[in-house]
């Protein structure tokens, strides 16, 4: 089962006076990384988020919104009585002085010193407002994960699928290359033999057939790609055994898709064949796209 790094997911909720909504985005990152960006007053459970969120999550960087809205209620607000007073009598005695040296003022308005700063106190305990929150805030943060792991899920499967395939065209071109591999002798020794003779054939003179098998058998072991042909088999075969594993290996099929890269440049370099050179190129742009999907698998 393999699992994109790249996904979102996100989760809402609502209940009296208090609503919360929860998005999480990941792209992929070789270690686990949060980006969160919490509301006044969470940033001590900070730990606590990460911690449930890795539950689910092992790679990848996650970016984190939690916003929260709240009803205002008749309780969270007291007025400042004393502050009031304090205007109110300031304003008075203003208002009394102005009243004797100029003309008359009409008297204060309570209404009209309302706006004046400190006479609205906050009576919302923070602590107490965040514990009440939290446990609604943590369930739909868990649907969120939830959903998110659903989306890079989908999108791992997808991947799966064209890995699948990519493995077995890679198999298909190793075919060919392991069909040729069986002639690359012959060609040799053809090839060889006939351009001995014409360079000898001016001069009369003639190679021993001892020396030619000798060439053609030094020439052989030198090109010779059994071994990268196993080895390119084998890597293929745990490929598909390690995308059916329960969990995502991303790092496993990267290091088998830098092993196959490895395999398939020697039977380039060694092959020393236009026709098998030709099924190395195809190789390696299979495994190139290989490469790019593995790098955003967890």
């Amino acid at each position: 089962m393999l699992l994109s790094m790249t996904g979102y997911g996100e989760a809402r909720h609502q209940a009296d006076g208090f609503s919360t909504s929860v998005e999480l985005r990941t792209v992929n990152n070789r270690y686990f990384k949060l980006n969160g960006r919490l509301p006044d007053g969470y940033r001590h459970l900070e730990s606590e988020i990460e911690s449930q969120i890795k539950q689910v999550i092992r790679r990848g960087t996650v970016q984190l919104t939690i916003r929260l809205n709240r009803d205002p209620q008749p309780e969270d607000y007291t007025l400042n009585v004393t502050a009031l007073e304090s205007y109110y009598l300031q304003a008075e005695k203003l208002r009394t002085k102005l009243a004797k040296e100029l003309n008359p003022v009409e008297s204060v308005r309570l209404d009209s010193l309302l706006h004046l700063p400190g006479l609205i106190l906050d009576q919302r305990d923070p602590s107490q407002r965040v514990e009440k929150e939290w446990p609604i805030v943590q369930k739909t943060l868990a649907e969120a994960v939830e959903n998110l792991q659903a989306m890079r899920l989908r999108e791992g499967q997808a991947m799966q699928r064209d890995l699948e395939s990519n493995c077995n065209e890679i198999a298909s071109h190793l075919q060919t290359v392991d069909e040729r591999r069986g002639v690359i002798s012959e060609v040799f020794r053809d090839r060889l033999l006939e351009r001995v003779r014409q360079a000898l054939e001016p001069h009369e003179v003639t190679i021993s057939t001892e020396d030619l098998i000798r060439e053609v058998a030094i020439f052989t072991e030198r090109a010779d790609i059994s071994e990268e042909v196993v080895r390119l088999r084998s890597h293929l075969e745990q490929y598909h055994k390690t995308i059916q594993d329960q969990e995502s290996s991303g790092r496993k099929l990267d290091f088998l898709t830098q092993e196959m890269y490895r395999e398939i440049n020697t039977i380039g370099s060694k092959a020393n064949d236009v026709e098998i050179a030709q099924e190395v190129v195809e190789m390696k742009a299979v495994v190139e796209k290989m490469r790019e999907m593995v790098q955003n698998l967890e």
